[in-house]
């Protein structure tokens, strides 16, 4: 059973997540997290080392609510051609998500941390890293599958498709439209099936 004291920082992050999402790790106040939690500075700081802490302890929540599920999706099937419209369709409805809590967490804290925050922009790199190796892995799967062209360079590709994932979500996030989103993913499922597929 989580402790009190588990609880209440389990609390304090999930309401902290999207405050660092919105407002940055440098515009994002002790003020401003004790008024979303009702908790005083003392409260808040008894639970994490400090402001580093909690926004490294709320980027890592963001993303196993934005990100996992895709995961969860990926690991449930065996197809790599499936795997592949998985990813798609997931981004699909990913800008309706991500709305709600002030945007695209890579995108945001990527960019908010880039120069001022080391240990966060690192763990920012650490996902991206993942996810391009998460899909050059589904490249080499549909390879060995006998379903992919074995001359694609998978890492190469897998690169390419998240480039492209992550330069629409910019987009559509600027724009405040998820048509650009909707147009890449289908850009995306035509160009997978004409140069990736056999």
């Amino acid at each position: 059973m989580i402790s009190k004291s588990e609880q209440t920082k389990q609390y304090i992050i999930e309401k902290a997540a999207p405050i660092f999402n919105q407002k940055g790790y440098g515009d994002t106040s002790l003020s401003d997290i004790c008024k979303i939690t009702g908790l005083s500075k003392g409260s808040v700081y008894g639970n994490f080392k400090d402001k580093n802490e909690l926004a490294l302890e709320s980027f890592n929540h963001i993303i196993r609510n934005s990100i996992f599920p895709l995961a969860d999706k990926i690991n449930s099937v065996n197809s790599a051609k499936v795997k592949m419209t998985v990813i798609f369709e997931y981004y699909k409805k990913y800008y309706q998500y991500t709305i709600k809590i002030g945007g695209c967490p890579i995108l945001n804290v990527g960019i908010d941390a880039n120069h001022q925050n080391v240990a966060l922009n690192k763990k920012v790199i650490e996902v991206i890293n993942k996810l391009i190796h998460s899909i050059s892995e589904i490249i080499q799967l549909g390879q060995k599958q006998g379903d992919f062209n074995n001359e694609i360079d998978a890492f190469l590709y897998a690169k390419r498709i998240y480039s492209m994932i992550e330069g629409c979500i910019f987009t559509a996030m600027m724009r405040k439209d998820d048509g650009h989103i909707m147009e890449m993913m289908s850009y995306l499922e035509e160009m997978t099936q004409r140069e990736l597929y056999k």
